[in-house]
Order: C-alpha cells, then structure tokens, then sequence
C-alpha cells in the first residue's frame, strides 16, 4: 500500500531486517570471542604447566601426573619408572663461564630429554639443574636405556659447544614394578 499504514509496514520490516541483521553479526561476534577465549584458556593452561626457560613441565604439574600416574600404575598392574638428573657441577659452569650459558645449557638438556621421549612420559624441570621424567609403563631396565642415551647425547653436545669443558649428567632410576610382570 501507499498510503501512511504503507509506509509504516516497510518501516518495521526494514527495522525488522535490520534487527535481524544485527542479531545475525552479533551471533557471528560471540562464536569468534567463544573461540578466542577457548584459545586464550589453551594458552593460559599451557603457560601454568609449563617452566618458561626450557618448556618443560613445571614442578607442580610433575607433582599432578606422578599423583595420577601412580594411581594408575598400582590399580593396573603397570611398571612406572622416574628418572632423576641433575647437571655435575652447574654452579662452577655459572661461576666459569656465566649464568647465560648455564641457561643455554638447561636449554640444551630440555632440548636432548625431549627428543628421546614417548608422548606418553613426562618431562619436567624439577629445580635449578635438576630434571625429572616419569615413565608410564616402562621398567628399570629400559629406563637404563634411555638413561645412557641422554647421558650420551648430552656428553656429545656439550663437547660440541664447550669443548674446554668436561661435562657430565648424574641420572638416577627408581621403579615400581607390577606385581604379576617380569622387570622389563
């Protein structure tokens, strides 16, 4: 129509398209802020387990999976090994030569630890020098194993890079072995 009910019809229908049209962009809006936001929780998550140097697990997230791991271990039979490292010598490194190759050198172990792990161990900085990987369903013996070969990665590297200097890795082993299962 033409006439004043007319023009009062389209009015509410373009007040209706636009109303429309901005609950479609709001709509749109509150999925991508929905997303951010899950990303941004992703990424806090991830900073509040994560050690800033290395990028290795935290201390206290350590502390979380060991809790659950060995629950998991002794209600399911399964062997769990923790190997245990601290850097020979660290502070003489720092006081030698200064702390920012004493921090290139955690680097360097973090770097080394998780290049010979399963997705399923946990590395972690446990302290200072001193690191900690948990091993779900691995004994003593394989444990050993992965012991030697960081040992070895790590005397190869840091006489690569700090040839004047004799480093070494001490590495201890503690397991708790299934009950109904050889060591392995």
């Amino acid at each position: 129509r033409d006439d004043e009910i007319g023009r009062l019809a389209r009015a509410f229908n373009r007040m209706a398209d636009l109303h429309q049209q901005h609950h479609q962009r709001i709509l749109k809006l509150n999925g991508e802020l929905e997303s951010r936001v899950a990303q941004r929780t992703r990424q806090l998550r991830e900073l509040a387990v994560r050690e800033p140097l290395t990028g290795l697990y935290n201390r206290r997230y350590f502390a979380e999976m060991l809790d659950r791991c060995f629950s998991e271990a002794v209600r399911y039979d399964n062997d769990l090994t923790c190997l245990m490292m601290d850097l020979d010598d660290f502070k003489g490194i720092n006081d030698r030569l200064g702390h920012h190759v004493g921090d290139d050198l955690l680097v360097l172990v973090a770097g080394i630890i998780s290049s010979q792990l399963r997705s399923s161990d946990i590395p972690a900085r446990y302290g200072g020098d001193e690191f900690i990987i948990l091993l779900p369903q691995t004994g003593p013996k394989r444990a050993e194993v992965l012991a030697e070969r960081i040992m070895e990665k790590f005397a190869a590297e840091t006489a690569l890079r700090l040839p004047s200097n004799s480093l070494g890795i001490s590495i201890g082993i503690s397991s708790l072995l299934a009950v109904g299962a050889k060591e392995s």
